[in-house]
């Protein structure tokens, strides 16, 4: 798995590891993304970074953390996992990769010892 802050967010570059090396390349997300989820509902990247009515599970290993796993599709990325964070104290925030069953706690661990 390949962990990057969201300057490293190319699509170019994640299908590059996905398909040249077989693995996962996990950036933080901006903003401005647009996804289109499931049920045909777009949202912005700016909406995952606020609080919203997600389908948020709870941590066992961090009390307080919450997140929320999604699926959705990107016009650059194409079908994507979005892992939404909310901590205790600490701003909510998103990372992306294109589509993959890693589970977001596995995902959530990977981006936090980036930082």
């Amino acid at each position: 798995m390949v962990v990057a802050d969201s300057w490293f967010s190319d699509s170019k570059l994640m299908r590059h590891v996905a398909t040249t090396h077989q693995g996962t390349f996990l950036v933080e997300g901006k903003s401005t993304y647009v996804f289109e989820l499931p049920d045909g509902r777009q949202v912005k990247g700016g909406n995952l970074q606020t609080p919203r009515d997600w389908p948020w599970r709870h941590s066992s290993q961090v009390p307080g953390m919450r997140y929320a796993r999604l699926r959705a599709t990107s016009p650059s990325y194409g079908a994507v996992t979005l892992i939404v964070v909310s901590e205790p104290r600490e701003e909510q925030f998103y990372v992306i990769c294109l589509d993959t069953t890693i589970s977001a706690p596995r995902l959530i661990r990977a981006w936090k010892r980036l930082w």
